[in-house]
């Protein structure tokens, strides 16, 4: 009879436990986020981009934050994406907060520091794309772009300088930010 009560004890007080720590944890979790139409139809162009560079191991040469040769066209779905690959998301409706989402999105480490400093709505925003470049020189000057500023590369197709030798930093591929 008293094992009978301990057994059952222990099991009121197992039963017990396991309701409270199932009904904390649901108490903690966060709500699920809603995304507009908008952004997921972004999201899967932004993937699918990110399928290209990634096979392709692009080069930033043709990045808004180059000088670069304008020899950079793209047909079809690419030429989208390459719009997209640094947008700011200005000509769109998302929120704010989707927006810096999308940032994230990018396999290309430059298009998320560009998108991050582009899309900065405050110093601490400013202080996010820093964050996110750690000590990698390349993403710390994206993040410090001021107004139009664009990082030059070294030639053009004709081999004319385009700038002095101090201000270049050599094209990018997507395996180098890995």
């Amino acid at each position: 009879m008293k094992n009978r009560i301990i057994i059952t004890s222990i099991i009121v007080l197992i039963v017990i436990i396991t309701v409270g720590f199932i009904l904390f944890n649901n108490s903690q979790k966060q709500p699920e986020k809603i995304y507009s139409a908008e952004y997921k139809t972004l999201l899967d162009e932004i993937e699918r981009g990110n399928k290209y560079i990634i096979s392709s191991n692009l080069k930033d040469s043709c990045f808004p934050y180059r000088y670069y040769d304008r020899g950079c066209y793209y047909t079809g779905k690419l030429k989208f994406y390459e719009g997209l690959l640094i947008s700011t998301f200005a000509n769109t409706n998302l929120t704010h907060e989707e927006k810096v989402e999308l940032c994230y999105k990018f396999a290309f480490k430059g298009s998320t520091a560009w998108c991050l400093r582009g899309n900065a709505e405050n110093e601490m925003e400013k202080q996010d794309c820093l964050n996110f470049a750690g000590d990698n020189n390349y993403l710390i000057r994206i993040c410090n772009l001021e107004g139009e500023e664009v990082i030059p590369a070294s030639l053009t197709t004709e081999g004319n300088t385009l700038h002095d030798e101090e201000s270049i930093i050599p094209y990018v591929h997507y395996s180098d930010l890995i």
